[in-house]
């Protein structure tokens, strides 16, 4: 398991006080994409996206 603290993501939401940490499997972390990489994407392409927190 890894501790994970986020940097956009804070325990009291209004305050932004303490951000927000939380144990993961090491199984779920990936390293984040080259800078740069502005491919465009194709119908169907397979992506990964993120939208509020999953």
């Amino acid at each position: 398991m890894l501790k994970v603290e986020y940097s956009t993501r804070f325990r009291d939401k209004e305050k932004r006080t303490k951000k927000l940490q939380e144990s993961v499997s090491i199984h779920s972390i990936r390293p984040q994409p080259p800078p740069g990489d502005t491919k465009g994407f194709e119908l169907m392409d397979k992506v990964e996206a993120y939208h509020n927190d999953g």
